[in-house]
């Protein structure tokens, strides 16, 4: 007969099963750092504020403004006004002429230069050349920035008078095709020897520089005579003996103003496309919601958006805020002090990451679901 065991002996025998604290540990970890999902989150800001953008067109619309509206024709565009005298020229008509004339001038003739002596007591030293149907005319400066001293200061000329049987187009063209010569880029010499002969600039005759414009516009006259010397600003279009615009200019500035009219109205639509373009750009910074992630993102004009970044969060990420101060010193001397705000993402693993400004603290907290960590 077996021996039977005792119940006890049994109960004592039986295995009990042994608890691992490590796998109680890591369920534990397990259950904390389990994502669960949440609402999608979203939040968005403008690239650049209304105060900044008003700030611009402010700043732009004062330094255009004077050429917009003349263009428009609100303000200027009085092509009649004339603060000279009126004189007929000889194209026999009425232009505009303002200017100064200088007597009693005193030339005494060298090699190669002119000296010219003003009544004022000033001196003019200058060099000039006839070159075809125009001309170089040179006036000597002492150049305070050329280790050199003295240079000549050349100017194109043409010969021809556009009032006389001679088209401001040809004027322009003769203006254009002049080669300056070598003297120009050579430092003035000024030999004792004075030429008993005197001889005048371009033999006494007019000669015309800067034309500006072909029939609405002005040129310049420059002539020295046997005691005298005159510097004229003329105008190209022509008056009526009442100091109104005659017929033919006032066709010939329509065209003209009809372009500057056009032009000044393409400008300010270009410029309000502009300001429209970086009113509607947009930053965007979402959660996913399924996924730990936020996202940034941009988009112009209402096109879809681009990513930029995207971030990972995990359970050691927090939201930090810092500011920075910056100091400023104008020309006057005196110093302002300006503060901004900042945010950006840290974690416990990996380097921070910046997030772009101009949104509030609150709403960042609200899409990121994380905790504020201040600096």
């Amino acid at each position: 007969m077996v021996e039977s065991s005792n119940f006890w002996e049994s109960v004592e025998k039986a295995e009990v099963p042994e608890v691992s604290d490590t796998s109680v540990s890591n369920n534990k970890v397990e259950g904390e750092l389990k994502y669960e999902s949440r609402p999608h989150q979203e939040i968005s800001s403008r690239r650049y504020s209304n105060r900044s953008l008003l700030l611009v067109v402010f700043c732009i619309f004062l330094l255009t403004a004077p050429f917009g509206l003349a263009g428009l024709g609100i303000i200027g565009g009085r092509e009649d006004l004339c603060f000279g005298t009126f004189e007929y020229l000889e194209d026999e008509k009425l232009h505009c002429v303002d200017g100064s004339e200088s007597s009693n001038l005193i030339y005494s003739s060298s090699e190669n230069h002119v000296s010219v002596t003003y009544t004022e007591g000033y001196l003019e030293i200058l060099r000039w050349e006839i070159i075809g149907d125009g001309g170089v005319i040179g006036f000597a400066y002492d150049d305070m920035n050329s280790d050199q001293g003295y240079t000549w200061d050349c100017l194109r000329v043409v010969t021809k008078s556009p009032f006389e049987n001679t088209s401001m187009t040809e004027v322009t063209q003769i203006e254009a095709s002049i080669i300056l010569p070598q003297w120009c880029y050579e430092t003035p010499k000024f030999p004792a020897n004075e030429s008993i002969e005197q001889v005048l600039p371009f033999n006494g005759s007019a000669v015309y520089l800067y034309p500006n414009g072909i029939t609405f516009g002005s040129i310049d006259l420059l002539q020295y005579s046997e005691d005298s010397s005159r510097y004229q600003m003329i105008s190209l279009h022509t008056y009526n003996e009442d100091g109104t615009l005659s017929e033919e200019s006032e066709e010939d500035g329509s065209g003209i103003r009809l372009l500057a009219k056009v032009a000044a109205i393409m400008y300010y639509i270009l410029f309000a496309l502009v300001v429209y373009v970086f009113s509607s750009g947009r930053t965007y910074i979402e959660h996913l919601g399924t996924e730990n992630t936020l996202t940034i993102s941009t988009s112009w004009i209402n096109k879809p958006r681009k990513r930029k970044t995207t971030i990972p969060l995990d359970s050691g990420s927090a939201l930090t805020c810092y500011t920075t101060t910056s100091m400023h010193t104008d020309s006057n001397g005196h110093s302002s002090t300006s503060t901004s705000h900042h945010h950006n993402i840290t974690h416990l693993s990996r380097a921070s990451v910046a997030l772009p400004d101009g949104f509030a603290t609150d709403d960042l907290l609200r899409v990121t679901g994380l905790e504020l960590n201040r600096q």
